[in-house]
């Protein structure tokens, strides 16, 4: 009865290791094993993704973007108070296409280029 009917999964055998392969596995030509449920070869960890580790790779992703977030939202932060500190947030600036003075708080272009300049002079300053 058992031979009537055609297997849902024919059986494959990984040419390179010679195991069974169970569906959507493949053989990792990096590590040199075969992974179930291969999803791809990942640099960051340096290991295969498959059915063993996808739940911990997924939470080092999120806990990456955490902390990217994090960061980012820190940097402004502090960004924003040195501008404050300094007062450049309420200086102005001469908008010559428009032919107005403008906040530089309205123009982040001239924010970072604030920002940069003062680096820039600071350090040439110190070496003096």
């Amino acid at each position: 009865m058992a031979g009537e009917f055609p297997e849902l999964w024919p059986r494959k055998v990984c040419r390179t290791c010679g195991f069974d392969r169970p569906p959507r596995s493949k053989h990792c030509s990096m590590c040199g094993f075969c992974v179930a449920r291969h999803d791809h070869h990942c640099a960051w960890i340096n290991n295969c993704v498959g059915i063993g580790n996808q739940r911990a790779f997924m939470a080092f992703l999120l806990i990456n973007i955490a902390m990217t977030l994090y960061g980012s939202l820190l940097g402004i932060a502090v960004l924003g108070g040195e501008l404050s500190r300094h007062g450049v947030l309420r200086r102005k600036y001469m908008d010559w296409t428009v032919g107005e003075a403008r906040t530089m708080s309205s123009s982040p272009k001239r924010l970072l280029q604030w920002l940069l300049l003062r680096r820039c002079l600071s350090r040439g300053r110190r070496q003096q």
